[in-house]
């Protein structure tokens, strides 16, 4: 299998508009970052170049774990089950009562709603 930059650069495919956004507002900040901090000067060269250097560094990184976990056979995503974690807390929370028997008959419908609609909201919020 053949990896490019496209396919796993952290701001998704080149021809989404927001990526490319994206793309663009992180080199610039990332070019103020080493200007800032005259990160440049002891290589003479430009923040901009810099910038663009480490981020095909990361894009290459990402390249290599997905290389070695498909070498493995294994996902080492860290972000595995959070939306299991998620329904769990709230399950977990609702027993945070000081009279538990005292505190009515738990609706799991209602929140398993409120599960939804916030995985429904990190998920937005993530991608």
């Amino acid at each position: 299998m053949e990896n490019t930059a496209e396919q796993v650069d952290s701001f998704g495919v080149t021809t989404d508009e927001q990526a490319a956004h994206n793309r663009k507002t992180f080199l610039e900040e990332l070019g103020n970052l080493v200007n800032r901090f005259s990160v440049e000067n002891k290589s003479n060269t430009p923040d901009f170049i810099l910038a663009e250097f480490m981020l095909h560094c990361l894009t290459n990184f990402e390249i290599a774990s997905l290389n070695r976990e498909k070498w493995f056979g294994v996902s080492l995503d860290i972000a595995r089950g959070w939306e299991e974690k998620v329904m769990q807390a709230i399950g977990e929370a609702s027993m945070c009562w000081s009279n538990i028997d005292g505190a009515g008959v738990f609706d799991s419908g209602a929140a398993k709603r409120i599960g939804d609609e916030l995985l429904k909201y990190l998920r937005h919020c993530e991608g």
